[in-house]
């Protein structure tokens, strides 16, 4: 988490694609209940947009495991929505989640989102797209983040990658 929760450029320094590439696995076979940390570390501009809502993920699978209520998870999610100014990459994976977690009653949300102009249409497509994908079910072995895997393996993969121990092409 620490990791995840540098800034910017050090995450993007450091991580590059594995931030999108396996991020949400390592966050999520390491998350330690810290609830706060992570709702926390979601709502800081600061960190890579792209770790942000790779950790929304990691809190949507915790959703979905029955870890997290949905009522808790809900108000989270519309602590995000409102607080939309302008264009961040965090708003289109509160319209993924919203979508991939069925809650059709938070369909308000996302019009509010498209109507603020906060949502970059080349995500998901217009407003009807997401109408779409939020009645779309998906298999029940899909999730948001991998379980069984080995998050330190894959972090010292990256480290390897990182300082040039493994060699590309």
């Amino acid at each position: 988490m620490k990791m995840a929760s540098l800034s910017a450029g050090e995450v993007d320094h450091l991580l590059g694609d594995a931030v999108t590439a396996g991020l949400g696995d390592a966050l999520y076979n390491t998350y330690n209940g810290d609830i706060d940390l992570l709702k926390k570390s979601i709502q800081n501009r600061d960190i890579n947009e792209f770790a942000r809502a790779v950790m929304l993920d990691v809190m949507g699978q915790l959703y979905l495991d029955g870890t997290l209520a949905e009522s808790k998870w809900k108000e989270f999610l519309k602590e995000i929505v409102y607080d939309g100014r302008e264009y961040d990459y965090i708003y289109n994976a509160v319209q993924y989640v919203l979508c991939q977690c069925h809650f059709v009653d938070m369909l308000p949300k996302i019009r509010y989102m498209y109507d603020r102009g906060i949502l970059d249409e080349m995500c998901m497509g217009k407003y009807d797209s997401c109408v779409d994908a939020l009645f779309a079910y998906r298999k029940p072995k899909d999730r948001f983040c991998k379980a069984q895997m080995n998050a330190a393996d894959m972090l010292r993969y990256w480290d390897d990658c990182i300082y040039g121990e493994i060699q590309y092409g």
